[in-house]
């Protein structure tokens, strides 16, 4: 519709195409592995998009707006699946790369967003959904999110901007936001689960 000067124009109907995520198959592989994506929004193109398989981007094979096709690249461990296109990322899926650890560990939530000055835990889950600790801790980018030296580390948002953070075989995409969350935005993915 149109408003001018206080009144509005007639109605059409008008759909916007949302980046939307609706299977990724299959939800698990080692390097060079060929994962298809299928969903709607990813553009005719690649352009400026990007697959992401656990921990990091993957190798594009084939883009259309329904379909990517892209392989686990050789420094990934388990994390999530999505695509960014435009500047927007996608819903996500989790992502299980098997590891010389045996894929033993996911890190819970494996998607996090955080304003600067928040701070918050990860926990580690094995294949049984026990917890694990005393792993080696990683974070790519410590000026976006540092970590404390606790087991498991308290994850504190320095700036924004993005991070993954790695614990045994697993990893968690952070996204730091220099003010309050936008108005949509996860703030975790997948929701944790309570034991009872």
């Amino acid at each position: 519709m149109v408003l001018q000067n206080g009144v509005m124009s007639n109605a059409v109907p008008f759909t916007v195409e949302e980046l939307q995520l609706a299977s990724v198959s299959p939800n698990r592989g080692g390097t060079g592995t060929a994962v298809t994506f299928t969903g709607t929004g990813f553009g005719a193109s690649q352009g400026s998009g990007v697959v992401w398989l656990g921990s990091t981007a993957g190798l594009v094979v084939s883009w259309s707006d329904t379909q990517v096709v892209a392989a686990v690249a050789s420094s990934a461990v388990s994390g999530i699946a999505r695509i960014q296109q435009n500047g927007v990322w996608s819903n996500a899926v989790d992502f299980t790369v098997p590891t010389s650890l045996g894929g033993c560990c996911k890190l819970k939530p494996s998607l996090l967003s955080m304003s600067v000055g928040d701070a918050r835990t990860l926990q580690v889950l094995n294949s049984l959904g026990q917890t694990v600790t005393g792993l080696t801790w990683a974070t790519t980018d410590p000026t976006v999110v540092s970590l404390s030296p606790d087991d498991p580390p308290v994850l504190t948002a320095l700036a924004a901007g993005h991070s993954t953070i790695t614990a045994g075989g697993g990893s968690a995409d952070v996204t730091v936001f220099a003010g309050p969350l936008p108005i949509g935005t996860v703030i975790w993915f997948p929701p944790r689960r309570d034991s009872s």
